[in-house]
């Protein structure tokens, strides 16, 4: 009766079961493809129906029970990997469900039922890929939701007590958790390998789901963050050099020129003579000026061709990365910028390098905003700079048609006055006017002592019309719409915050995760930077330093006390008798919160 199961409507199961002569052997039956029919209740999201086929395979013992629910079908798929609603995931779990096996690959799963492989070693059969968080992931996200809300538990104590111990189990983001599946397969792991722990935040971010604001992703990060952080404050100590120097040098330059009244106006008439270049200039001042300069450009000069040197290693170590990335872009400009403003210093005449030196300036200090915005918790008011700026750039570009009406019909009736003395300057004089620099007394007087004579005024129409269109209603519009995003921007900041750091964090970990690294270079250092960027080793091997927290915990399992006692005899209570306190990181505790691991026996902090 069971092969033609998968064509039979699911609300008919249950008169099926009623009436079968043996619902044992009925509700452990396969079909073609090894799918049971909890497989088929799983996939149709029918919770009645789950529950009735979980609740008879319940009657059997519970190694029966645990077989059935983690029933490998065609590809390794499991009831839960099928599994379509919120509900339906819970149940399976509450009834035993493995949330770690992994399904194949579509592509090997066709190559393995054709071929009708075995199981041997590195045939496709044993090759499980896809997780059952990382399919419901892209299923539905509430289902997956389901599968981290399990990740956290409590020590059983009342929620207001100091003795309440908040456990978070991050083995969900684990990439190489071994699991033993539900055939005679043995799963093969390259010890070589390094893991890829931001894999399943990088999908929640692709598919823009809200899960990355979970307390297990956001305890996850936390820790991740302080394992990677130290590599961020060397690009920021790097930057620190970088912009001061770069902007006393081309400040002191200006300023040194600029002291020079005759020596400026020549340049205006020939900026190509000798005296004009930058190195001419500074013998012509005290020696002391010229030490002082050369001092400057020579830190920048050293500390622009690291940085080179850092850009090219990141274009050749990450180019998938570094390609998508316009800040990335923006940073191989600006240093490109930098070079030639390093160059001219000798080679061009200030005419042209005072333009290499403002651009180099601005750019700079523009890097040292996106820089800041690299920081998790403030990065999400860089966010709202740049989006707020990108989303007032596009509606100004609805009204630019306005904006030339006003600056060509001023440009006509004014042409003889300074602010409109050509179309370009028009244009920028009425942008500047919307901002409310009308200057309207030494433009757009009817009458003045030199012009007594009545015109027709098309001038003063204008300016009118200019205040009414302009400078109310374009500017208010773009303000309510600059304060509505900024507002939107505000409900979505610790989101926006928690995607900065997953950014960042990948950023950095692709400079040491995927193939080919930069730690490929320095084999002697491989062992320890591998051991201090992962979070799994880094758990891996606090735990296994001493052998009490190792019998009686897991690596994975982190405790979290939210209330600390207020006296001394509670912390005592507390504490395990042999007081063996296992911080990720003891000499840089966590400010918030302590972390540990969490004791099975005592079920309190190790």
């Amino acid at each position: 009766m069971f092969p033609t199961f998968h064509y039979v409507h699911l609300c008919m199961f249950r008169a099926l079961i009623e009436n079968a002569a043996d619902v044992t052997e009925m509700v452990n039956a396969k079909d073609y493809r090894n799918f049971t029919p909890l497989h088929y209740a799983a996939k149709s999201g029918n919770e009645l129906n789950t529950q009735m086929i979980l609740e008879q395979l319940s009657n059997d013992n519970e190694e029966v029970l645990y077989n059935q629910v983690n029933a490998v079908g065609h590809r390794l798929k499991t009831p839960l990997h099928k599994a379509r609603t919120p509900m339906v995931v819970k149940l399976l779990t509450e009834y035993g469900a493995d949330q770690y096996l992994k399904m194949m690959d579509k592509q090997d799963g066709e190559v393995c039922y054709e071929a009708e492989c075995t199981c041997i070693d590195k045939s496709p059969c044993e090759m499980g890929v896809h997780s059952v968080f990382s399919t419901l992931l892209h299923r539905n996200d509430k289902a997956a939701e389901v599968i981290l809300d399990n990740h956290i538990t409590t020590n059983g104590q009342e929620l207001d007590s100091s003795n309440l111990l908040i456990i978070y189990d991050l083995k969900i983001f684990n990439s190489e958790a071994k699991h033993e599946l539900a055939v005679n397969c043995t799963p093969h792991f390259d010890s070589t390998t390094l893991d890829d722990e931001m894999s399943t935040h990088s999908k929640i971010i692709s598919l823009k789901s809200g899960l990355l604001m979970h307390p297990v992703s956001q305890v996850y990060l936390a820790l991740k963050w302080n394992c990677l952080s130290k590599y961020f404050w060397v690009t920021v100590i790097q930057y620190a050099i970088y912009v001061p120097s770069l902007s006393a040098s081309t400040t002191y330059q200006t300023w040194i020129f600029g002291r020079n009244e005759t020596l400026k106006n020549n340049c205006l008439d020939n900026s190509f003579d000798k005296d004009c270049y930058f190195p001419n200039t500074l013998k012509m001042n005290e020696p002391w000026h010229e030490y002082a300069f050369y001092s400057i450009y020579g830190l920048l000069a050293v500390n622009t061709a690291w940085l080179v040197f850092r850009e090219f290693f990141q274009m050749c170590f990450n180019w998938p990365h570094w390609k998508r990335s316009k800040e990335d872009k923006m940073e191989a400009f600006l240093f490109t910028i930098t070079i030639f403003y390093l160059i001219g210093v000798f080679q061009f005449p200030m005419s042209i390098l005072k333009h290499l030196a403002a651009w180099s300036v601005f750019f700079a200090w523009i890097e040292m905003i996106l820089l800041i915005g690299r920081f998790p918790r403030v990065g999400k008011f860089v966010h709202m700079f740049f989006n707020v700026s990108k989303i007032l750039v596009k509606y100004l570009m609805v009204y630019t048609p306005a904006i030339m009406a006003f600056s060509l019909s001023f440009y006509i009736l004014l042409s003889d006055t300074d602010p409109f003395l050509n179309p370009v300057n028009a244009i920028m004089k009425t942008s500047v006017m919307l901002l409310g620099e009308l200057e309207f007394e030494g433009n757009f007087l009817w009458v003045t002592a030199d012009k007594r004579t009545l015109h027709f005024p098309s001038t003063q129409l204008l300016i009118v019309l200019f205040l009414i269109l302009g400078c109310i209603v374009i500017m208010n519009l773009l303000v309510g719409l600059a304060v509505d995003e900024i507002d939107v921007m505000r409900e979505k900041g610790r989101k926006i915050r928690l995607e900065m750091t997953v950014d960042e964090i990948i950023r950095m970990e692709d400079l040491l995760v995927k193939k080919p690294t930069l730690i490929d270079c320095i084999p002697c250092c491989q062992e320890s930077i591998i051991r201090s960027h992962s979070l799994f080793k880094r758990l891996l091997t606090k735990w296994g330093e001493n052998m009490k927290i190792q019998k009686f915990s897991y690596p994975t399992k982190i405790c979290v006390r939210p209330i600390m006692p207020r006296n001394k005899e509670s912390k005592k209570v507390l504490v395990h008798e042999k007081n063996y306190s296992n911080t990720l990181d003891s000499n840089k505790p966590p400010k918030n919160f302590p972390f540990n691991f969490y004791h099975e026996e005592s079920r309190l902090p190790s």
